[in-house]
């Protein structure tokens, strides 16, 4: 089954943008940015890979706006629990068709 990325998503009364970006700082493969309220995801990965950080980086606002205790290897084992479940398991499927590449700024 395939599902359309959306290009914001709603975290309580919070909503981040989603943007595929070609370079970053450092060898991450996406951040979660509070403050600007966005979702990044490297863009030269493949569509399996972009699955898995989305799912890292929502786990990491929800810690955040729900506050809760997670550390980065809580956010590694549940990002890539859920991303086995969603991902194999379930055969979901994510298309990134109508996600912006955000240049730099």
């Amino acid at each position: 089954m395939k599902i359309k990325v959306p290009s914001q998503i709603q975290f309580g009364s919070h909503t981040y943008k989603i943007f595929l970006k070609d370079i970053f700082d450092d060898d991450s493969d996406g951040d979660a940015l509070h403050l600007e309220q966005e979702i990044l995801i490297r863009a030269k990965i493949p569509s399996s890979r972009k699955a898995s950080v989305l799912i890292h980086e929502v786990i990491h606002i929800v810690s955040r706006v729900f506050p809760t205790q997670l550390g980065e290897r809580d956010v590694d084992c549940l990002g890539e629990g859920l991303s086995q479940f969603l991902f194999s398991d379930l055969g979901i499927e994510l298309g990134w068709s109508g996600i912006k590449t955000k240049s730099m700024h």
